[in-house]
Order: C-alpha cells, then structure tokens, then sequence
C-alpha cells in the first residue's frame, strides 16, 4: 500500500526492516507529518484511560442525580422507544426517521427486554463514556501532542451538552460515538494506511442513525485523492460498507412506501422548515388511519419567536409530496434576500436563538438550569472562537506546506489530519442550511470543534517555545 506521509526522507513501514523494501512509505513535501506513533508509548493511553474514568463518572452521576433515560421518555424518545417496541413484535414499517436509533434500542430490548429502561440507560452511558478516549485517540493524531489529546478527553468527558443526551434515549449519544470513530479512524487510515474498512463501517452505521454523515463521503475521499493520500484499495474498503449501508437503507425503504429514495423521509419536513417560516407542520391521516403524531413543531420555531402558523395538509406528517411542493412554492414566491435571511438563521440556530431541547423540558431549577443558560455563551464566546482561529491555524499550515506551525517535525501534528474534522463541520453547515438546524444537531460535532479549538493554543504554546530555544 502506497501512503504518503511528508518525511524528508524514505523511512520504512511500521514492522518494515529498512527502507529499501518496495512496502516503504513514499515520501512527498506536499504532507504534513503524523505522530511518530499513536500513542501506544506515550501517555496517550493513560490520558484516553483517565478520560473514560471520568466520563463514566459524570454521566453515572448524571443518570443517578438528574437524569434517567427512563424517566424522559417524551416527545422524540417515546416515538424511538415506540419503534423499538414495534420491531420486536414483528413491525418495523416507519419510514419518517432513519432506523438506526430504534435498531439499537431493539437489540437492548432483547436483553433486558421492553422495559428493561434502566438497564438500557447503563448501557447509553457507557456509550457516552466512550466518546471520550476516541476524542483522545483523534487529537492525538491530529494534534500530536499527548498533552493536548489529554486536555481535549477531559473537556469532552466534562461537556454539558454531551453529558446530558446521555439521560435521553435519543439519536445524540449513537450518532455522537459513530461520528467520533468515524473521524477517528479516517484520519488514522490516511496516516498509516490502515483501517479503511473499519472508517466505512462505522460510517455506515453513522449514516443509519443520522444521514447528513453520507454528505461527508466524497469530500473526504476527493481529499485524499487530491492530497494523494491512502490508496484505492484503501478507498474502495471504506466506500464498500458506506455503499452497502446506503442500499441497504435505500432497499427497505422502497419496500416500505414503493418510492424510491434513500433512508427516511424527515428530509422533506426539515427542508421545508429550512426554506420558510412555518412554525411546524400539521397533517390529517386519511379516514381510517390513526397515528400517535401527526405533526412536527420545532423548539426554536414558536409562534412567540416570530415564526408563521404551521403548515396543514392532508395526509401523513412525513408525506413529501405536499412538503417538497410547498417548499418549492415557497422559494419560488420569496425573494433572494428573503431566503438569504432563512438560511442563515438555519446556521446561527446552531449555537444561538433556541435552548437545547430536550434539555429545557427537564432543567427548570437548580445547577442544571444554570448550565442549561450558560452553556450557550461558552459556546458562542468562547469555543467557536477558537475553533475559528485552529481552522485558521489549519488553512496556514497547508497553505506553508507545513504541519502545525512551530513544525513539521513528526510528533508536532498534521494538519491534513485536522481538515478531517473541518470537512465534517462543512457538513454540519451544510445540512443545516438545507434542512434546518438547532443546538441538538450541532452537539454531536462538539468533539470535533473541541479538537480544533485546541489548534491555536498548540500553536502558541509551540511558537513560544521555539522562541525560547532559539539561539541569542
């Protein structure tokens, strides 16, 4: 396999003997350089231990003192229950959301059974906790720093936001630990060559729980191929289980309505959101038909913030027949400021202008109300801020053909590892432009703002240490 990785020199393989086997790395100026290793000796390992001990400990603490998944089992949480429910009876027919929440809370349900929400909370906080170490493992790589990847695991182990999804049996906490790994393994495939299948995967698990992770795909592959980065094998392993997962979802969901389509059919409502100003959307079944829902009405889209009455029609409230067609006239009678408008309120609802829900439903008093009010103003003065000075930081470094500044020696970071992680923030972006956005859909991408909001201090603390080193 053929990896490009920015040494002056050949240098052999990992287990390569020499650097004149035809198995050694080809070298190329044009790639920053990795760590010397990832963390098997150094303290990354330790750092990633101690990160899990402390996450475990906070959701543990979370789920015993404030919140239990069993106890919020409302709104989004009861309809994934629901289906849950449903598919261990034999049905498995709704089409509204991607499968991949209520999948996995099927396979808790056949161990500890349809009621066992208790039982599955523990298991929710565990997968909480492993958000941590994998936070850990991808700075490290990223930032090649073991100290850095320490600071990033506890953050991550300490974030509000992650911490509390951790009491709703919702999509955040899976997507979260799919995103995660996704990013994680990548950037260790473009590394060192491995691990390719793993990557697709856990991406294709990603895209069953939440699809915007598929918008990801390409431009991942187009910039390995550009940074000429990997291998084709390498790239057709991790295409392999993305496109098995994208036909897999795509099969059951023609079996399902007899359309054709990709996975689910909550795009069409979230668009529509994306693109107008209704406040949620209001169906009428057809005669006959009962169903538990029939509307959707977004936190941050009240009537009391502004926003139009709700869009009625006739039908299932994730028909995308009436949905699309009122979308398309919608932007076809609005003006392009008025869109402009629109769209970038999609974006800023992100990290402002709405309260992360479900959370505002469980904290009314107390410290979680306090970290509820607060968190908003961490996030928007203070991490998205250095977020924007590490992408800054990231642009530099590529545009010098260099690793993080104060580089590029091997073991200072990689800066075509920290696009990884800014490739999926454009998505984050982008799927919010296009089909609405809130803080709950920003949360699971916190690991990764809090990677590259480590870049700038990395580089200062560099930069300065040079300076010291430096002669005269």
């Amino acid at each position: 396999m053929r990896v490009l990785l920015p040494l002056p020199a050949v240098v052999a393989a990992p287990g390569v003997r020499g650097g004149g086997s035809s198995q050694a790395l080809h070298c190329s100026p044009r790639m920053p350089s990795p760590p010397k290793n990832d963390g098997t000796h150094d303290h990354t390992w330790i750092a990633a231990i101690g990160s899990t001990a402390v996450a475990f400990g906070v959701r543990a603490a979370w789920l015993i003192h404030f919140q239990r998944p069993a106890d919020g089992v409302f709104s989004d949480m009861k309809g994934y229950i629901g289906r849950a429910r449903d598919l261990l009876e034999g049905s498995d027919a709704e089409v509204c959301f991607a499968p991949g929440s209520h999948w996995l809370y099927a396979a808790e349900m056949t161990v500890f059974g349809p009621d066992g929400l208790d039982a599955m909370g523990w298991v929710h906080v565990a997968l909480g906790t492993l958000v941590a170490p994998v936070a850990v493992l991808l700075a490290r790589r990223c930032l090649g720093s073991a100290v850095a990847a320490a600071i990033v695991g506890l953050v991550v182990a300490l974030w509000y936001p992650l911490v509390s999804y951790g009491g709703y049996f919702s999509s955040e906490v899976p997507y979260t630990l799919a995103l995660a790994t996704s990013v994680w393994a990548w950037v260790r495939y473009v590394q060192t060559g491995r691990g390719a299948g793993l990557a697709g995967v856990v991406t294709g698990l990603g895209y069953l729980v939440r699809p915007p992770i598929l918008l990801a795909v390409p431009l991942l592959v187009g910039w390995a191929l550009w940074r000429r980065a990997g291998s084709w094998r390498g790239h057709l392993a991790f295409l392999a289980p993305v496109v098995c997962a994208v036909a897999f979802g795509a099969a059951r969901y023609h079996d399902r309505t007899g359309r054709v389509g990709l996975i689910a059919d909550n795009g069409a409502v979230m668009s529509l959101f994306a693109f107008s100003d209704y406040s949620g959307v209001e169906a009428t079944p057809p005669p006959g038909v009962v169903t538990e829902y029939n509307g959707f009405h977004p936190p941050a889209r009240g009537r009391k913030f502004g926003f139009d009455p709700e869009f009625r029609f006739d039908g299932l409230r994730c028909d995308p027949s009436p949905l699309n067609a009122e979308r398309d006239r919608v932007i076809a009678a609005s003006s392009w400021s008025e869109i402009a408008v629109r769209l970038n309120r999609n974006v800023s609802h992100l990290y402002a202008d709405n309260v992360m829900w479900p959370e505002r439903k469980q904290a009314k008093e107390g410290v979680r109300k306090e970290l509820l009010d607060v968190w908003p103003r961490i996030v928007a003065s203070g991490l998205l801020p250095l977020v924007a000075l590490g992408v800054l930081g990231t642009a530099v470094s590529l545009w010098a053909r260099r690793g993080l500044p104060g580089g590029p020696r091997a073991g200072e970071g990689d800066s075509d590892a920290l696009v990884v992680p800014i490739l999926h923030l454009v998505v984050m972006v982008l799927a919010a432009l296009a089909y609405t956005g809130e803080i709950r859909y920003r949360v699971p991408y916190d690991p990764l703002l809090i990677t590259l909001a480590a870049v700038g201090p990395v580089w200062v603390v560099r930069f300065v240490r040079a300076r010291i080193r430096a002669p005269g």
